[in-house]
């Protein structure tokens, strides 16, 4: 189980400052969050759906059940194959707020030139906008 406990420490500690980290960037309005809060809750599900399976398999080894060996492995593939999503959620919420800089970067550099295009050429004519 050594790898396993491992990955679970590793996560468990990562998934602490990640919520840590959206607590004090949105505050309060963390409520209106909600893709952000679906990457939190599938992080704790797999966190908690990984301890269990190891826990159960510690049990079945430290009992000497025929089956212990059996649950070792398919706890450490599952660990595996959760710690592989839980890592891709947590890596989601944190490129999230450089997505986010990056659209707003994106609209000031778009709303600059179309300022400076549009009046200093002289080029006066209807443009739609959406920002």
């Amino acid at each position: 189980f050594g790898d396993s406990k491992h990955l679970i420490l590793s996560l468990t500690h990562t998934f602490g400052q990640a919520v840590e980290y959206l607590l004090r960037t949105h505050g309060g309005n963390i409520v209106n969050q909600q893709l952000q809060l679906q990457r939190v809750a599938n992080c704790a599900i797999d966190l908690y759906a990984m301890n269990a399976c190891v826990s159960r398999a510690s049990k079945a080894y430290n009992e000497n059940d025929s089956t212990a060996q059996h649950q070792m492995r398919l706890a450490n593939l599952f660990c595996t194959i959760a710690g592989k999503r839980v890592s891709g959620h947590l890596r989601d919420i944190k490129s999230s707020w450089t997505n986010q800089m990056d659209k707003v970067e994106m609209k000031k550099i778009l709303f600059t030139f179309l300022f400076h295009f549009f009046f200093f050429k002289k080029n006066f004519f209807f443009l739609p906008i959406i920002f």
